[in-house]
């Protein structure tokens, strides 16, 4: 049974939605789902987010983390992207660790700077 959970942070401003398109394709293994205008939604498992193209007055907040994916399988999906980190040297950012208060996560840091976090 998949238990994956959303966030409502489901939604990142890219220059570029092709580019970051082809990073979480290659990279982490997400389809997308579709197309509009200046978005596509890609979606791995149950998990689904949106790239948005981000115009100038779109303004970022400065956050702990830009996307948050709750996964069961946090070991499974760690072995399959360290097999991806020498393909993809500089463009695969991950470190997983296990934090104080007993939650283990993995960050990445994507081609645009986002830093993604999945957690069990």
């Amino acid at each position: 049974m998949n238990t994956t959970r959303l966030t409502k942070k489901t939604k990142l401003y890219v220059n570029d939605i092709y580019k970051t398109a082809l990073y979480y394709q290659d990279i982490l293994n997400f389809k997308i789902l579709k197309h509009e205008n200046n978005k596509l939604v890609l979606a791995r498992d149950d998990f689904k987010f949106e790239l948005i193209k981000k115009d100038s007055e779109v303004k970022l907040n400065c956050q702990i983390c830009d996307l948050i994916w709750f996964l069961p399988s946090l070991d499974e999906f760690y072995e399959e992207i360290v097999l991806k980190k020498e393909k993809f040297k500089n463009k695969l950012i991950a470190t997983l660790e296990e934090k104080i208060y007993g939650q283990r996560q993995i960050e990445i840091i994507d081609c645009d700077g986002h830093k993604i976090l999945i957690s069990e």
